[in-house]
């Protein structure tokens, strides 16, 4: 898999559906008392799962009114019109739910799919055509994550260490390994930070590892 500029879009599309997602979920509890949980994960079928649920309440105007309150939109700005704009995916300015914006303290807060585009894409930009490249696991985490929380518009208090966080991020990138493991070759491969030996099955550590990255097999 590798990102061209169809894929740098679909990543941004993703986060803002999650974005989006995020907000209404916050709104939802502050305005009824019930956490909003979806079924599926990916971004988009939580967006669509979001609509089905909110649409009927907005054909009141009590709670048009509740949830207009409750974003501070402008007058000219209502509800139905955003769910409308991102239903054909035409992104609305990320001010809007800037007011509910919170901080990301935790990787199960984060979408599997996104975090493994947010490094597929920082993969495609470290690596070099023809050669091999590597790159300390920390920073390699640290450098995706940043650009993942930047495009998403979220602030993060989510560390990179031996922490609780890894071993769910270590996972993600075993899909990536996965998904890059080519006959002609590896595109994505995890290892010792001293090059050598197996790596251990749960490592707790990302500065103990590295990863190689070979960019034409991404």
């Amino acid at each position: 898999m590798s990102l061209n500029d169809s894929g740098d879009e679909s990543l941004t599309t993703a986060m803002f559906y999650l974005y989006w997602v995020r907000a209404i979920q916050r709104g939802w509890y502050q305005l009824y008392g019930e956490e909003l949980v979806f079924e599926r994960g990916r971004p988009y079928d939580q967006h669509k799962e979001c609509v089905k649920l909110l649409s009927p309440k907005l054909k009141f105007e009590e709670e048009r009114k509740r949830w207009q309150g409750y974003f501070d939109f402008k007058p000219s700005v209502t509800i139905e019109e955003i769910i409308t704009t991102i239903s054909v995916e035409v992104p609305v300015p990320f001010p809007v739910l800037t007011p509910v914006a919170m901080p990301i303290k935790s990787a199960e807060d984060i979408s599997p799919g996104i975090f493994k585009l947010s490094c597929y894409e920082v993969a495609n930009e470290i690596g070099v055509s023809g050669q091999s490249v590597d790159v300390d696991l920390t920073s390699f985490l640290r450098r995706s994550l940043k650009s993942m929380f930047a495009k998403l518009k979220l602030e993060s208090r989510l560390n990179v260490g031996a922490n609780r966080h890894f071993p769910r991020l270590y996972k993600w990138l075993l899909e990536i390994e996965d998904e890059t493991n080519w006959i002609g070759g590896p595109g994505f491969r995890m290892k010792n930070a001293s090059g050598k030996g197996a790596v251990k099955e749960d490592p707790t550590d990302p500065d103990s590892l590295k990863v190689t990255i070979k960019k034409d097999w991404l």
